[in-house]
């Protein structure tokens, strides 16, 4: 797996073509036409949602390239077609990831969408203040597996408000509350220069959504660029 940075225009960063023009436009319209409000359960809801929807789409966009390499592989005679090799179980891996995400969505956030009970998924939040927005993020981390085999996952966006401060927001199932909480405590039981080191922690170790302003980025030095990116690859390995 080769990790790197690469440049995207702001307008570009975390979109994705998972809905046609029309629904996307309708479907988000709350979140892509108006500031965000922190005490407006829809937006959070939607903002959650866009989160889950892309990584199900990455995971799944992924699996096709994967299963497409491993049956070439198979018609070239690389691989065996009838008995186990790394292709073959690279391929159901994402498989199993593509549905359990699927599934997640589905039950917490497909239903409760149509439904309109936006106040279903719940949200830790705090501010970054007196400091220009450096980072965005828009992610799916996975914690586990509920007593029903239903994956416990959270979304974590990050979202520069205005030009000196950042919101944080992490949503996740209200019955996954107690887990979720648990796992971000760290994060949460801590203020200032503490909090955003926790938060920076998460973000390369179980993220692989997130933006880092250009100015910002020419500060680090080659050193540090190849730290994260070693620390990233070995944590955001979607075959395992």
């Amino acid at each position: 797996m080769i990790i790197d940075f690469y440049q995207i225009g702001i307008n570009k960063a975390s979109t994705f073509p998972g809905f046609c023009p029309k629904h996307d436009s309708s479907l988000f319209n709350s979140i892509d036409n108006k500031p965000i409000s922190l005490d407006d359960p829809e937006q959070l809801f939607l903002l959650a949602y866009r989160a889950a929807t892309r990584e199900l789409h990455v995971l799944m966009e992924a699996f096709c390239r994967i299963q497409a390499l491993y049956e070439y592989q198979v018609s070239k005679e690389l691989v065996p077609g009838d008995s186990p090799s790394q292709s073959s179980l690279e391929a159901v891996n994402y498989s199993l990831n593509s549905w359990n995400v699927w599934r997640h969505r589905y039950k917490f956030y497909d239903l409760n969408l149509i439904d309109e009970r936006y106040n279903s998924i719940k949200h830790s939040i705090f501010t970054i203040f007196d400091c220009r927005p450096v980072i965005a993020a828009s992610s799916y981390i996975y914690i586990g597996t509920d007593s029903e085999r239903y994956p416990i996952s959270l979304i974590l966006n990050i979202i520069p408000h205005d030009q000196h401060s950042t919101l944080v927001i992490f949503s996740y199932p209200r019955q996954h509350s107690h887990h979720v909480r648990k796992f971000i405590s760290p994060i949460l039981k801590t203020n200032g220069a503490a909090r955003n080191s926790e938060l920076s922690r998460l973000l390369i170790g179980a993220t692989e959504n997130f933006f880092i302003s250009p100015e910002k980025f020419e500060k680090w030095s080659d050193s540090k660029k190849t730290n994260i990116k070693k620390i990233y690859a070995n944590f955001n390995d979607y075959s395992k």
